[in-house]
């Protein structure tokens, strides 16, 4: 058994295995089975070797080959019963101690290395013990793995994107209020007949609305589909925190996908939102675009208390002065407008494209989208805007 003990490198080196023996292991099921070992115990043998078997094997005659490959390489025995839990003075369980993500003591406690020498130090391998996530979080969307990918999808799922708050014209009981509450108050002294008390109330306070356009054309391609993901996992956020939500995606033309995000899971969103869109991977033509947004969508919507996003490489096909008039159009009417450029990762990167240029100076605020940490800079963005 290798000395690391840590899960990830041991179930990537077993999943090498199984494949040189002749077995298909797709890099989903082995982070099933990662996600699935978090939730066992982890000194029992027979649950391990169920939940590799269940999540690895796609046969019912590679069963024989998995458990042989299985207990050679750990170097366990089947036959071995679980691990009995230790109880107290009261006879009562005692709580076992929860294991950390990445490190499994299963292979320590049992192979043959550390039952013959059980006072000998534990030689931890540091290149493992550094955190998966924190390495990810600086990564560039477009270099990830399909493992990779799957990780910065459950970090999407934890991010919290909160606007800011705007003041409503709704009222709301209030100890400190500035107004008079006087149907309130004048119905407790109707009840008691005289005024003992005064009510008061204040205006109640929103999240504004929160409107993304997200570019899908062929520059894009390479980004498209994770924000696509980022987008339904906001999507699932803000119904919960009762906010209004718009998406839309464009290319060649102007596609609303708000109603697609609002499916349960999200492989079922991209999908029935790839078979909507006809411009995917295309060409950009964002001036006819905006134009179609200001001209169907900005009243209907309220932009003018809303949070509008733009997502794109500003590649643009159609004429500058054209997109500067839209953009200036978009700009007026909004609450605030923050762009957000993959490309602006790179260090080297000049925003030199026309269409870039006449769109900076209707801006607010001009921010990267090109890894996870860009995507933590804009929740501190929106953390930072003022409120009302």
């Amino acid at each position: 058994m290798a000395q690391s003990g840590y899960l990830l490198a041991h179930l990537i080196k077993f999943a090498i295995l199984l494949r040189d023996k002749g077995l298909k292991i797709t890099s989903e099921q082995l982070g099933t089975l990662a996600l699935a070992l978090e939730h066992l115990n982890l000194q029992d043998v027979d649950e391990v070797y169920t939940a590799g078997k269940l999540s690895l094997i796609n046969r019912k005659e590679d069963i024989p080959l998995f458990a042989q490959l299985f207990e050679s390489y750990f170097n366990l025995s089947f036959s071995k019963k679980p691990q009995q839990l230790e109880t107290d003075k009261r006879g009562k369980l005692k709580r076992p101690p929860k294991e950390r993500p990445l490190e499994v003591s299963l292979f320590q406690q049992l192979s043959p290395e550390s039952q013959t020498n059980p006072d000998q130090e534990t030689l931890v391998d540091k290149r493992f013990s550094y955190s998966v996530s924190e390495r990810l979080k600086h990564k560039a969307f477009s270099k990830l793995s399909s493992s990779e990918t799957q990780e910065i999808k459950k970090l999407m799922q934890r991010l919290l994107l909160k606007p800011p708050l705007r003041r409503s014209r709704r009222q709301m009981p209030s100890l400190k209020g500035h107004r008079l509450d006087l149907r309130r108050s004048f119905r407790y002294a109707l009840k008691y007949q005289e005024f003992i008390k005064l009510y008061h109330r204040q205006a109640k306070n929103k999240l504004r609305p929160l409107i993304i356009l997200a570019d899908i054309s062929g520059s894009m391609e390479v980004y498209s589909r994770l924000l696509l993901y980022f987008l339904h996992s906001l999507k699932g956020q803000i119904l919960c925190q009762d906010q209004k939500f718009e998406s839309f995606t464009f290319g060649t033309r102007l596609t609303r996908i708000s109603h697609r995000l609002a499916r349960r899971y999200p492989d079922d969103a991209i999908a029935a939102i790839s078979d909507e869109v006809k411009d995917w991977a295309g060409g950009t033509r964002l001036a006819s675009c905006l134009h179609d947004f200001n001209r169907r969508w900005s009243k209907r919507l309220g932009l003018n208390r809303a949070l509008v996003l733009i997502i794109s490489d500003g590649w643009d096909q159609d004429d500058p002065k054209r997109l500067s008039q839209e953009m200036a159009r978009l700009h007026q009417n909004c609450y605030k407008l923050i762009w957000l450029n993959p490309l602006l990762g790179s260090a080297n990167y000049q925003p030199l494209s026309r269409g870039m240029q006449a769109a900076l100076e209707h801006i607010d605020q001009f921010l990267p989208v090109h890894n996870f940490a860009s995507l933590e800079a804009l929740a501190l963005a929106f953390h930072k805007l003022k409120n009302l």
